[in-house]
């Protein structure tokens, strides 16, 4: 899961910064996919989901710097 969320981050980077891409206030937005993660998934998903999201993001803020260092 881990793998897929970081290719996600980095195939669509507006997904950590969606407010252009919104057709609603960022709070509805952010109300409505809590309420649906939440009705879709139980908690120990939810768990998981968090914390590979949260991995997923090291990881491609590791790969950037990486990435900078290589061009420098």
């Amino acid at each position: 899961m881990l793998l897929i969320i970081a290719k996600a981050l980095r195939d669509y980077p507006w997904l950590t910064e969606p407010g252009k891409h919104l057709s609603k206030s960022v709070q509805v937005t952010r109300n409505t996919v809590v309420e649906s993660l939440a009705a879709l998934y139980n908690p120990a998903q939810l768990d998981v989901l968090s914390r590979a999201s949260a991995l997923a993001g090291v990881a491609l803020a590791e790969e950037q710097v990486t990435a900078g260092n290589q061009t420098s």
